[in-house]
């Protein structure tokens, strides 16, 4: 049977990556001070401990009164902050990925993937091709990957955000600044490109399958009715939090929770 693999954060946490929103908080914090007092202001729901997932969430509940605050201090500086925090996290974010694949050769292989599978990845990183040596044809990088020898120009662009629907509230076209931009089209014309036939094996590595992602779930589930879904898992918990998702995600019948260890 063919192999698809949905690579998650937990993926490159495994291989001893520091790639949890924590350690993108310490990194801002130490080079992008400016960055991180504002988002300490403006998202104080949002806690150093917490995972890049509920660092998405938090996108969309910031505090409207020192939201208030500060946008009228930028307006009076004639700048806009949706605009500045936007870039600013960007920029942060691409300096922060391109400090953790310098770390990618360091790292020692954990799996032993097939040479045909082919791989989903949620990831900034290229683990995939630089540790495993996964072509890059047998992968697509959701948060968009572009070829380049240049180190500052790896990324194409970069997806993050909540997906939270905002009642009429004063932050709320702050908030849209930082709503995710879904690319399900893109995901749907790339698995077409790919000679995978029912039915396949899917394993999905160190995901939470998150609401946040759910609708690239839907498509693969609708692209592979009759495949059989394996998951990995922390504990308990996270095994019964991962089956009652995938139990709301149509043609997903078959699933076979693997521990952590499994490869």
């Amino acid at each position: 049977m063919s192999k698809l693999y949905i690579i998650g954060n937990g993926f490159d946490l495994k291989h001893q990556l520091p790639t949890r929103y924590s350690d993108f908080a310490y990194f801002c914090k130490a080079l992008y001070p400016c960055l991180f007092w504002k988002m300490s202001v403006l998202f104080p729901k949002i806690s150093v401990g917490s995972l890049w997932s509920n660092f998405e969430n938090g996108l969309g509940l910031p505090d409207e009164e020192h939201l208030n605050q500060l946008a009228e201090i930028y307006t009076k500086k004639g700048d806009d902050l949706s605009s500045s925090l936007n870039f600013d996290l960007k920029d942060a974010l691409k300096e922060w990925v391109i400090c953790l694949k310098k770390m990618t050769g360091t790292l020692k292989p954990i799996y032993n993937f097939d040479e045909d599978a082919m791989f989903i990845t949620f990831n900034y990183t290229d683990t995939l091709e630089k540790l495993y040596k996964i072509k890059p044809s047998n992968i697509i990088h959701i948060h968009d990957f572009a070829k380049d020898k240049d180190e500052e120009q790896l990324f194409a662009g970069y997806i993050f955000g909540h997906d939270r629907n905002l009642e009429q509230t004063s932050s709320e076209n702050f908030v849209n600044t930082f709503k995710k931009e879904k690319k399900d089209e893109n995901l749907l014309e790339k698995l077409n490109e790919w000679s995978l036939n029912n039915p396949i094996d899917i394993f999905v590595l160190g995901h939470s399958i998150n609401n946040i992602d759910l609708s690239y779930f839907k498509i693969i589930a609708n692209k592979f009715e009759n495949a059989i879904w394996h998951f990995d898992y922390l504990n308990e918990d996270d095994k019964n939090t991962k089956l009652k998702s995938l139990s709301h995600i149509e043609n997903v019948n078959n699933v076979i929770p693997i521990d952590e260890t499994t490869k």
